[in-house]
């Protein structure tokens, strides 16, 4: 995202899943570090991502989609 705080990936395994994630804020305990899983989909086509803003991040594939938070 523009701001740096979440990223949008498309994973291969069994088969694509889409996901965003944020960062973990800091100062959070140590069970805390990492990242926090925000959206986790499956998707029948690699898709084209891209975020308009922090908050929302458009999907191209088969269709157009929309995602806000």
């Amino acid at each position: 995202s523009p701001d740096g705080e979440r990223a949008a990936l498309v994973e291969r395994g069994d088969g694509l899943r889409m996901r965003t994630v944020r960062a973990a804020s800091e100062g959070a305990g140590d069970d805390d570090v990492g990242s926090v899983t925000e959206l986790d989909r499956a998707v029948d086509v690699l898709p084209e991502l891209a975020f308009a803003d922090a908050q929302t991040l458009v999907v191209r594939g088969e269709t157009l989609r929309v995602f806000r938070r």
